[in-house]
């Protein structure tokens, strides 16, 4: 009876670091996104320095801005978050990198993630 008991807790200690994870990588992924789109916005209107707006909104979403560049009409940030799951398990943070701009067609903004074009 107890060999069984402690396969469930092992079992459910095993589940929930999965959820754990994949928590934190779809935090990064969004945090990566508005950031992005939120740098964009800035460079194409004016008002600010682009990468001081995605920081701030990298951090309203629970993330830290590892990287920013602008490039020309073109945005790209990169951001880490850390759960307090994985800084016990000792996993890294999970990472994201996003990507907004002009699109070639019509002038709208795209937002490619991760590397999905």
């Amino acid at each position: 009876m107890l060999g069984v008991l402690a396969v469930v807790v092992s079992v459910m200690a095993g589940g929930l670091t999965i959820v754990s994870a994949v928590h934190a990588s779809l935090q990064a992924r969004t945090a990566a996104d508005l950031s992005a789109l939120a740098a964009e916005a800035v460079l194409l209107r004016g008002g600010g320095p682009p990468c001081a707006a995605a920081a701030r909104v990298a951090t309203a979403n629970g993330a830290v801005a590892t990287s920013c560049s602008a490039t020309g009409d073109t945005v790209t940030v990169s951001v880490h978050v850390v759960t307090g799951a994985s800084r016990q398990l000792g996993f890294g943070p999970a990472r994201a990198r996003s990507k907004a701009g002009p699109s070639a067609i019509g002038g709208s903004v795209s937002l490619e993630n991760g590397g999905i074009r």
